[in-house]
């Protein structure tokens, strides 16, 4: 197992990969904002933003890489870094899939695909304002997406197919017309697999 330090740079990695290009149309949108209130700094302003993003990404990502080291020193992962035990992968597949239905997965999925009205809500003209609106939004991405994070955690870091899963559902969800039912047929594929592996 590596050390702490490089699973946490891993996991970094992926959330980044997964996080930042989903925060895209966010980000673009704080920026027309700027622009709109004429206020000065606004490529500061905006830096600030995304970066208010990757520091709540940053945090997931060591939440995570500690659960994963607390995983391997419990002795419950493999040598692919998956966990050993096929009923704990599909239980994480079974919380992700049910997940895809609730409301809460639902009005952060709304934040995500129209963020204007959360950007607004408590505006602050200030650098830190900027900063601010950055993290609220990572906090609500994740609320949309986080748990799928259970894939790569359960099936392996490393794993394609988890990966792909969170690659291709993630952004489909947030740009299709009907991102909401695509969520909810999402949830119904990761309850199937979970349930397979929980009752071969």
């Amino acid at each position: 197992m590596p050390s702490l330090s490089l699973v946490f740079a891993l996991w970094a990695g992926i959330c980044t990969a997964v996080m930042l290009p989903l925060s895209s149309r966010a980000t673009l949108v704080f920026a027309r904002m700027l622009q709109r209130r004429a206020l000065d700094w606004r490529g500061l302003r905006t830096l600030l933003f995304v970066l208010g993003h990757v520091l709540v990404c940053a945090a997931f990502a060591g939440s995570l890489a500690l659960l994963h080291w607390s995983l391997h020193r419990a002795g419950l992962l493999d040598d692919a870094l998956a966990l050993d035990h096929p009923a704990a992968v599909g239980l994480a597949l079974v919380v992700a899939g049910v997940y895809q239905w609730l409301p809460a997965k639902h009005a952060c999925l709304e934040h995500c695909r129209a963020p204007m009205p959360g950007l607004l809500a408590g505006w602050r003209d200030g650098f830190l304002g900027a900063l601010g609106r950055g993290m609220l939004h990572a906090r609500l991405s994740l609320g949309c997406f986080g748990l799928l994070m259970l894939l790569p955690l359960a099936a392996g870091p490393a794993n394609p197919v988890a990966l792909a899963a969170i690659l291709l559902l993630a952004p489909v969800e947030l740009r299709a017309d009907s991102g909401h039912w695509i969520a909810c047929a999402g949830g119904l594929a990761l309850l199937a697999w979970g349930t397979r592996l929980l009752f071969p």
